[in-house]
Order: structure tokens, then C-alpha cells, then sequence
């Protein structure tokens, strides 16, 4: 078994919006005996507003990926079948990245002030 998991490849078998919903999705599949894992570009968990643009992905060993899909299917907990989000849904992240945002602005804002500040001294 070893052998077989370093020569096999992993695959996306699906893209979610949060690391929430694939962390629910990896359980599941863990509960049906396939090794799952969830990968994320939100700079270690310290950025989650990344995730809504870059998408959590799901990914499986390449010889588990067509039953890991079916059982997904099968339990309704698939994304957009193309695996694209509607405009709709990137931002629809609730209050919660509209405070992420709104805290943002607000950083940058200052940056800006200080920035301008210390060139005037």
C-alpha cells in the first residue's frame, strides 16, 4: 500500500468555497474509506477571505478519484458541476468577509496616512 501511495498522483475532485465545506466533504469521505486531503492557498489559515477567490480544493489519490466523485455525488456535497462559482456566490461570503474587507480598506488607509506623514517629516 505504501508503494502504491507514492506512485500514484492526486487529483482535484472538487473546489469549494470554504475550507468549511471541504473539510466536511474530506470527513465524508474519510468515513467511506477514501484517503482525501484539502488544499488551500490562504497563506496557512491566516487569510480565509482567500479562499472565496482562490477556491479549497479536494483532492484524492488518482486511483481513488472516480469513486471519491461518485460517493460526492451521491451525498449532494459536490460544487458547481462546471467547478466554476457564480458571481453570485464569490460574494456572497456573508458578513464575515464584508468585516474582512472593511478591515482591509481600513488598514490600508492608515498605511497610506502614515506613509505620507513620515515623507513629510
Amino acid at each position: 500500500m505504501q508503494d502504491q501511495l507514492a506512485l500514484d498522483k492526486t487529483v482535484v475532485v472538487s473546489t469549494f468555497l470554504s475550507r468549511m465545506e471541504a473539510e466536511v466533504a474530506r470527513e465524508y469521505l474519510a468515513d467511506m474509506n477514501v484517503e482525501a486531503f484539502v488544499s488551500a492557498d490562504d497563506a496557512g489559515g491566516m487569510h480565509p477571505q482567500l479562499q472565496q477567490v482562490h477556491g479549497v480544493k479536494l483532492m484524492v489519490l488518482d486511483s481513488q478519484a472516480e469513486s471519491a466523485y461518485a460517493l460526492l455525488q451521491e451525498a449532494n456535497l459536490l460544487t458547481e458541476p462546471d467547478g466554476q462559482f457564480t458571481e453570485e456566490e464569490m460574494i456572497s461570503g456573508g458578513w464575515r468577509s464584508k468585516l474582512d474587507m472593511i478591515l482591509l480598506v481600513a488598514f490600508l488607509l492608515v498605511m497610506l496616512i502614515i506613509s505620507f506623514i513620515i515623507t513629510l517629516a
